[in-house]
């Protein structure tokens, strides 16, 4: 599975407007952006407490990146 593909399932899965999460990615040479962009109700929802939901979600995204040996960047646009 990709990890874009991934990486959207998640915070679908999370956000009350799954229609308005729009995701963006830009691949280099080495290294794959992952743009993620959420209604601005669900900000809260997809950041967590302390952090915590988006971490987890960097780090999925980024386990997934190290098996083609890529660096996966992930950011939440506001």
């Amino acid at each position: 599975m990709p990890v874009k593909v991934l990486v959207q399932d998640i915070v679908k899965a999370l956000v009350d407007k799954p229609e308005e999460v729009l995701i963006d990615t830009k691949a280099g040479e080495r290294t794959l952006r992952i743009d993620v962009e959420v209604a601005k109700e669900d900000i809260g929802k997809v950041i967590g407490k302390k952090g915590s939901v988006i971490e987890a979600i960097r780090l999925i995204s980024k386990n997934c990146g190290l098996k083609n040996n890529r660096r996966v960047v992930l950011n939440l646009i506001e």
